[in-house]
């Protein structure tokens, strides 16, 4: 009989305790722990509730493995708060965290992360559509995202950092350095940093257009498979290696643009503007700046538009350039010739080896010289109007375009008048782009 009662008071036992854990699995989970365990943990296969914020003292760490359908997670501890979703579960989970650091890894499903950590936050996204929200009181924020469809809004400290290999990625950063990296997907990303902001995109896509950028102290850049850029930093740098790039620059030092080819630039520069283009040519710049620069090196066929203050150079060894200069100094080079320069300032030249070239100066101009080994290139010298042409922009479907309109003006306030038209312009230009994105 006493065998019997042992038996009996053993598999209650066992079933209270398979009963408990299965409760333990499924049910709102509060951890209400001592201070010396320090850590809870929950494992669920079902619909998962769990806080780590009502314990008597506060936890060091929470921990909360999710092999279901919905799970969701306020996390308060002391350093870290971390939610797993099974890649078998397609889950669809939250989190919202107030510790250190804080993890969400999520292999498939439709993932959110709100995180209030003081140190880093990270959120990793496979195959799933995810959401990161990162505060100002966080030092750095990443978030990596595997052929999903992802969203980052971060205003860290220090860093924000967004990985997209494959998928759909859109960063919103305000932080002291801003960086995306986008190796196949297609990207975006709109950015204020004080120092540098980053967009890396792949050599192949032609879907990762920086939609705008503001740097107070350093520069904005734009790295390979690039599309579009509007910037108000120090600095810009846009580098495509794909060609039918565009970049909007509005900066207090330089902007550069190097380009494939068949690619705009609309720079307003307190130093120089500079766009090197290559293989394909075809290539436009606007330019107001102290210098403007155009290297037209393999294809050729480019145009250039500028008012500067010093030097406006085009390089065109492959030929068939134009440029339209409104600066003291105008020099075009063109190797293989059919170029043409119209310099409106006192110091005109170009060099047009192959032949076929064309100059036009004013009579007052102090230099008109082309050198034309070919003897078959034309000069054209004209009386400098009163009623002077003065550069502008209409934008038609999207796209800047460029305009002579005459206006009244007497010689010596020609050039001032048609700086500031050509400035005030590309700032409203820049500004409705950014709007446009």
């Amino acid at each position: 009989m006493t065998l019997l009662l042992t038996s009996l008071v053993k598999a209650f036992l066992l079933l209270s305790a398979v009963i408990m854990l299965a409760e333990t699995k499924n049910a709102v989970n509060q951890c209400k722990l001592s201070s010396r365990t320090a850590f809870c943990k929950q494992e669920c296969n079902k619909d998962c509730h769990m806080t780590c914020a009502k314990a008597p003292r506060m936890l060091k760490s929470c921990h909360q493995g999710c092999q279901s359908s919905h799970c969701d997670m306020r996390c308060v501890t002391k350093e870290t708060c971390l939610q797993t979703c099974d890649h078998l579960s397609n889950c669809d989970s939250s989190v919202f965290c107030k510790t250190s650091n804080c993890t969400q890894k999520c292999d498939a499903g439709n993932c959110k992360m709100n995180c209030r950590a003081s140190s880093r936050c990270d959120q990793s996204c496979n195959e799933g559509s995810c959401k990161l929200k990162c505060p100002k009181t966080a030092e750095r924020c990443k978030q990596s995202c595997w052929h999903g469809r992802c969203q980052a809004t971060c205003n860290a400290k220090r860093l924000c950092d967004q990985n997209c290999n494959g998928g759909k990625c859109a960063l919103r950063c305000k932080s002291d350095e801003c960086r995306q990296n986008c190796d196949v997907g297609e990207c975006k990303m709109k950015c204020r940093s004080r120092n540098n902001c980053a967009q890396y995109c792949s050599s192949f896509n032609k879907m990762c257009p920086l939609v705008d950028c503001e740097s107070k102290e350093r520069a904005c850049k734009q790295f390979r498979g690039a599309e579009r850029m509007v910037i108000r930093a120090q600095q810009g740098y846009q580098y495509c290696t794909n060609g039918n790039c565009e970049q909007n620059c509005t900066v207090s030092y330089n902007c550069y643009q190097n380009c494939k080819g068949n690619c705009q630039q609309y720079c307003t520069a307190g130093n120089k503007c500079e766009q090197s283009c290559g293989h394909d040519g075809k290539c436009q710049q606007l330019c107001n700046a102290k210098i403007c620069n155009q290297r037209c090196t393999e294809g050729g066929n480019c145009n250039m538009t500028c008012i500067a203050k010093e030097p406006c150079t085009q390089r065109c060894p492959q030929g068939g350039c134009q440029t339209v200069c409104d600066s003291p100094s105008c020099l075009q080079l063109c190797n293989s010739g059919n170029c043409s320069l119209l310099c409106k300032g006192m110091q005109c030249q170009q060099n047009c080896t192959g032949g076929g070239c064309h100059l036009s100066c004013f009579l007052d101009a102090d230099v008109c010289k082309q050198h034309c080994p070919s003897n078959n290139c034309t000069i054209t010298r004209t009386q400098r109007p009163k009623r002077t042409e003065m550069i502008t922009f209409q934008i038609s479907s999207g796209q800047p375009k460029v305009v002579f309109n005459e206006a009244k003006t007497t010689n010596n306030s020609k050039r001032v008048s048609a700086a500031l038209t050509f400035s005030t312009i590309c700032a409203l230009w820049v500004t409705m782009i950014s709007f446009m994105y």
